[in-house]
Parts: structure tokens; C-alpha cells; sequence
């Protein structure tokens, strides 16, 4: 049996108005990101906001325009981690829309941290592309601890669950019980408690019920994870 979740209450009034703007931005700062050190850290969330702005549109992700929004983004947050891992003095070549990019190797970059990298993957996964995944996956953890912005240490246990899950490693539980584990409100310094109930938390069990082999209580998982994605 299908189980059906509604969406939750969204205003759409002004998202009409606001596309357009949105796409605009999101195209300026994706034109000029690759030269500019400013816009870098800026070029995931420009493409990612427009995506969710378009679903907020057209939830059900019905029209071309949705679908390519969402691909952008992939495309995009990718392209923020090959550079990252490419050899001194080389480059590498991204696709995003219909521009193939040659972005010079970087070194590691504030902006390239666990969150921007589970953000990357989750949207790897989304649009069903299995090599960006693997690409990520190959990312190694210190490089996002090398500028350690404000996150919790659950979340470097979560980000190798999610690379051992997919590389097929047999430490995989190992690591889903540190990020469990660390999740408790006294190993907690810096996320909400309300953010972790309703948005970060769900997804490791719902990784745990894939390990499990247990489609019925993932399908039970999922859609009390969607219960519980109510904007904060």
C-alpha cells in the first residue's frame, strides 16, 4: 500500500513573483562563480533555492523547469568538490546547464564543509545520478574539517556512514552508531533540538531500515520523516 503525505502548509502567494528574480541571480552568480572566490560559497544556495522555490510551484516536480532546477543545483554542488580533490596544477570540467566549466584545482575552501557536502549528496541522490555519489563519496572527511565551521561532531560520523553505505564498506554500522549516538541533546552544541527532531535526524534511520534490508519499516520511516519536515 502507497501511503500518501500531504504537503505541509506553504505560502505561494508572492513564489510567482519571485522566480523570475530568483533565476536571474542564480544564472548571474553561476556565469561568474568559477573566477570568483566571493560568489563560490554563494553558488549552491543561489541554485538550490530556486529548485525549492519551483517545487513550492509545483510540488508534485511535474514541469521541465522544476526538473532543471534540480539538476542545476546537482550539478553545482558537485562542481564545488572536484576542483577540491583534483591534483595541484590541474583542472577538471563540470557540466551545469548547457556550459561545460574548467575550474583549476582550489584548495580546500570554508565554504566546502560537511554541511555543503551532505547537501551535495542528498541532491546527488535525488536526481538518481549513481557516479556523483561515488565521486563524493571519494571526498575525504579531514577536507571538510579543514575549516571546521560550526557543526556538530555527529555530522562527520553521518558523512562517512553515507560514503562507507555507498562504497560499499563493511564499516557502515560502525559509523551510523557514532552519528546516532552523537545526535543525544548532551553531545549537542550547536544544533537545535527541534531542527534535529524534524529534519537531520530522520534520515539516519532511514539509512539504518536500508542496512536492515526491512522495506516495511523504511516505507513507515519515510513517511514519518515527511511528518516531520515542517519548515523550521
Amino acid at each position: 500500500m502507497v501511503a500518501r503525505v500531504s504537503r505541509h502548509e506553504y505560502p505561494t502567494d508572492d513564489v510567482s513573483d519571485t522566480l523570475d528574480a530568483l533565476d536571474e541571480t542564480a544564472n548571474r552568480i553561476l556565469d561568474k562563480f568559477a573566477d570568483s572566490p566571493v560568489l563560490r560559497p554563494q553558488v549552491l544556495s543561489a541554485a538550490l533555492t530556486l529548485a525549492q522555490q519551483h517545487c513550492a510551484m509545483d510540488p508534485q516536480a511535474v514541469k521541465f523547469e522544476t526538473w532543471e532546477a534540480w539538476v542545476t543545483a546537482m550539478q553545482t554542488g558537485s562542481a564545488l568538490f572536484a576542483p577540491a580533490t583534483a591534483p595541484e596544477g590541474t583542472s577538471v570540467t563540470c557540466r551545469i546547464k548547457e556550459q561545460e566549466l574548467t575550474l583549476p584545482a582550489t584548495d580546500p575552501e570554508s565554504h566546502l564543509n560537511a554541511g555543503t557536502w551532505v547537501t551535495s549528496f542528498y541532491l546527488a541522490m535525488i536526481c538518481r545520478d549513481n557516479d556523483r555519489p561515488r565521486r563524493l563519496a571519494e571526498v575525504p572527511v579531514s577536507l571538510l574539517r579543514d575549516f571546521d565551521a560550526v557543526f556538530d561532531e555527529y555530522v562527520y560520523s553521518w558523512v562517512e556512514a553515507l560514503q562507507s553505505f555507498w562504497l560499499g564498506r563493511q564499516d557502515v554500522g560502525d559509523k551510523l552508531v557514532a552519528a546516532v549516538n552523537g545526535t543525544g541533546s548532551e553531545a549537542l552544541l550547536y544544533t537545535d533540538a527541534d531542527l534535529m527532531s524534524k529534519i537531520l535526524y530522520p534520515p539516519l534511520i532511514l539509512l539504518y531500515r536500508v542496512i536492515r534490508r526491512d522495506p516495511a519499516e523504511f516505507n513507515k520511516a519515510l513517511a514519518d520523516a515527511l511528518r516531520r519536515h515542517i519548515p523550521l
